[in-house]
């Protein structure tokens, strides 16, 4: 799947306040009155799918949506006030999100009924694990000048959010403006992560879908690209997943990508896009989630 996306900034990210986050006097499996006026039908029919799919695993990883009122606290004091209100949960499986009043974290059932009774907490989803696109062709997704060939893209950078790319490739040399690494290590799941402890891409160990993301680079940054001579940043999404039950054919050691990832790796391209020229985002991973049949290399 290629895309431009962006980042769903849900009312500002700071000079806001949070109320008290805690609505007393609810009873296990209910919501209040306030807080079912607060949340929308939708989300609570989300809390209702969450809370199944919880109670087939035991525990689950979960992206909070936190409400934030008109005050002058900020994403980071929300995110605070929320961890300081839960109980079950996994301190070691929090990801924060900087730019959206967001925030993930694995919890048990006595920590879904504790987001359920949060009046701060206004939505919930799954952190979705999706397979990578190991196709590597590529399709214009988006420009800020230039025409194919033109040589007008210079000084413009595309970036490519999924496997990273091939940091040696002799074609790629002096290309790479920046790097970013964005990965899961969630023992329950039987997942690792593929950073090295810094920002740059280690491609080589995402196998097909790294010679996948470099022909994708080779392609947006290519002389028959709408952005021609265009610099590239790779951010590598990507887990591995070590359980055979969770992978096409039963393979130990699949890719996957979460979504907490995919929103980690928009977020560090929205950082850098305040001093540098991004032309394009070409987002890598497919629609397909683990459950689901799904081809990798899209041969079907």
């Amino acid at each position: 799947m290629l895309a431009v996306l962006t980042l769903p900034i849900s009312g500002p990210v700071s000079g806001q306040r949070v109320s008290d986050p805690v609505i007393a006097g609810s009873g296990p499996g209910r919501e209040t009155e306030e807080v079912t006026r607060l949340r929308e039908g939708s989300a609570s029919r989300r809390f209702d799918e969450v809370s199944a799919r919880l109670r087939e695993r035991g525990t689950l990883a979960v992206i909070v949506r936190l409400r934030m009122g008109n005050g002058t606290e900020s994403v980071d004091r929300a995110q605070e006030a929320l961890i300081a209100a839960m109980s079950g949960y996994d301190p070691t499986s929090i990801k924060r999100f900087r730019h959206i009043p967001y925030l993930r974290m694995r919890v048990d059932p006595g920590g879904m009924e504790r987001l359920r009774r949060l009046s701060l907490v206004e939505d919930i989803q799954e952190d979705h694990a999706v397979h990578p696109n190991l196709v590597a062709r590529n399709r214009v997704i988006k420009a800020a000048a230039g025409r194919p060939g033109s040589g007008g893209a210079t000084g413009l950078a595309v970036a490519l959010v999924g496997a990273g790319v091939d940091r040696n490739h002799p074609e790629l040399a002096g290309r790479l403006a920046a790097e970013g690494c964005f990965s899961t290590s969630d023992s329950v799941q039987g997942v690792s992560s593929l950073c090295a402890g810094d920002d740059r891409t280690y491609c080589t160990m995402t196998g097909a879908a790294c010679e996948a993301e470099t022909g994708r680079a080779l392609l947006a940054a290519g002389n028959e690209s709408l952005a021609d001579r265009a610099s590239i940043i790779p951010i590598q999404v990507l887990s591995r997943m070590e359980r055979g039950e969770e992978c096409p054919g039963g393979i130990v050691g699949c890719l996957v990508s979460y979504d907490s990832d995919v929103i980690l790796g928009l977020e560090r391209v929205l950082d850098l896009s305040r001093n540098r020229r991004i032309a394009a985002i070409s987002l890598n991973v497919s629609n397909a989630r683990l459950t689901d049949n799904f081809d990798p290399d899209g041969s079907a």
